[in-house]
């Protein structure tokens, strides 16, 4: 069996559908509205969760429901951010914007009731489409449909997979976002198009180890995926100031602010490597002292590191010092604590 017909499958037996033929009939002459009305359901491609059933449902409700017009001012943002800040210069934002100006909002937006302020409204998906109309002083077209805070965060990710999938390093903070609110790793997979527990532990584990700072300084970074990415939160767990250091001074290069966000990352990845072998190397830098005896016999050596002290003692030279230094290490050890104490 196909994947279209496993999905013709799904929803039949899910909403009852016995004449088949009378629904295809329909939705052919239904097909012009449906293109700038519809809410995508691609995610029947797998087995359903109960959410992402639930989700669905209510999107092949809203088919049936007309959309209303909403003052733009009164749609807030999600509490999670699924996106990086996009900007209003961007390429992608004018043409959009162009496009509502010169030919209306084509596809509605998804909202549900703000659950904190009454008569406001908060985006499911569309926070781009609704800020292009609060900018051109039109309404927005919206669906406007009760969801709780998990088939929220699940409908925002069935749009972005359905349209434009989110960067690795977008979903990668989208997920420690989730965490942080805290939804079910099972939800925060559904929400990002991630089923495999460890590939959704290897993205919260990146997120934890870059700070957010550097990855907005860098950008979403489409063409990086998990290699890259694990290779900088690797430096990043073993030498994070090195790291955040040298990315935020080669920001203000000139080869920084000419590339795109895929350059930048590379930028970011050679600095913050390099950065930590020279602080490899620095700190395992090492300083060798050798204490004699009044014959001139080298029988202590010591050992220096940045954060190590380590001396050894030539016994075929110094066996009775030897003895002599385990036998007082106490009263040494007493004795530099009181004069420390003394000091304090």
């Amino acid at each position: 069996m196909s994947a279209n017909d496993k999905r013709k499958q799904k929803l039949s037996a899910a909403y009852d559908v016995s004449d088949r033929a009378a629904l295809l009939e329909s939705a052919k002459k239904d097909a012009g509205r449906r293109s700038s009305a519809s809410i995508p359901t691609q995610a029947l491609k797998t087995s359903m969760t109960a959410i992402e059933q639930r989700v669905v449902e209510l999107q092949n409700q809203l088919k049936e429901t007309a959309f209303r017009k909403i003052d733009p001012k009164k749609i807030l943002d999600s509490a999670v951010a699924d996106r990086f800040p996009w900007s209003e210069d961007t390429e992608e934002f004018i043409a959009l914007k162009q496009s509502i100006q010169l030919e209306g909002q084509k596809l509605p937006i998804l909202v549900r009731p703000h659950p904190e302020k009454s008569e406001y409204f908060q985006v499911a998906y569309g926070a781009r489409r609704a800020h292009a109309c609060r900018l051109l002083g039109i309404t927005v077209k919206a669906f406007v449909q009760e969801l709780s805070d998990e088939e929220l965060v699940v409908a925002q990710g069935i749009e972005n997979n359905d349209r434009t999938d989110l960067s690795f390093i977008e979903k990668a903070l989208y997920a420690r976002s989730l965490q942080a609110f805290g939804y079910a790793h099972s939800v925060i997979g559904r929400a990002i198009g991630v089923q495999d527990k460890s590939n959704l532990r290897k993205l919260l584990r990146i997120a934890d180890a870059i700070p957010n700072e550097i990855c907005h300084l860098i950008g979403s970074a489409n063409g990086v995926g998990l290699p890259r990415w694990s290779a900088l939160a690797i430096v990043f767990e073993d030498r994070q100031q090195a790291a955040e250091d040298a990315i935020v001074n080669a920001s203000a290069s000139a080869a920084w602010q000419k590339a795109d966000s895929n350059g930048r990352f590379e930028i970011a990845l050679k600095v913050a490597q390099r950065s930590a072998h020279k602080k490899s190397a620095s700190t395992n830098k090492r300083t060798i002292v050798f204490f004699q005896s009044g014959n001139g016999d080298k029988i202590v050596k010591f050992s220096e590191k940045v954060k190590s002290l380590d001396f050894s003692i030539d016994r075929s030279k110094g066996e009775g010092f030897a003895e002599f230094l385990r036998e007082r290490m106490e009263t040494l050890i007493s004795e530099y604590e009181a004069e420390k104490g003394e000091k304090q």
